[in-house]
């Protein structure tokens, strides 16, 4: 019974596909389809607009400029009671803290070798994403 269905359907699609006639695109089809992808391309959804505008990024400077003129012009010189308590500025200890670290050549070689790598895969991979995220 089943392989009987199964024929029918067979037998069915084979009369829907000769019946049907074969459909091709229109003439001007790729043309039309790049028109409609470069008004796509062109809508204000895809513009770069950065998180920080340049009105901001000029605010920040200007306070950071007035910070230090503040700093720099307006306080009086005192006795800072922070770095006389921590005494960290102090040439000696920071000296000692590392004196009694011992890094072997290959250590040594091996970080310089990691950080020379890193700061040359940084712009390479800055410019191959810069080069896939351009539409």
């Amino acid at each position: 019974m089943k392989e009987n269905v199964d024929n029918q359907l067979e037998n069915l699609i084979k009369k829907a596909v000769k019946q049907s006639a074969l459909e091709s695109p229109s003439f001007d089809f790729t043309a039309n389809l790049m028109l409609k992808v470069d008004i796509i391309k062109q809508s204000a959804t895809t513009t770069y607009q950065p998180l920080i505008s340049k009105q901001m990024w000029f605010l920040i400077f200007t306070g950071f400029v007035a910070f230090v003129a503040y700093i720099l012009f307006i306080t009086k010189p005192e006795a800072s009671k922070w770095f006389s308590a921590i005494d960290i500025l102090n040439a000696n200890k920071i000296s000692n803290l590392f004196s009694g670290i011992h890094l072997s050549r290959t250590v040594l070689y091996s970080v310089v070798f990691f950080a020379v790598m890193l700061l040359i895969q940084i712009p390479l991979l800055k410019n191959y994403f810069d080069k896939r995220l351009a539409v």
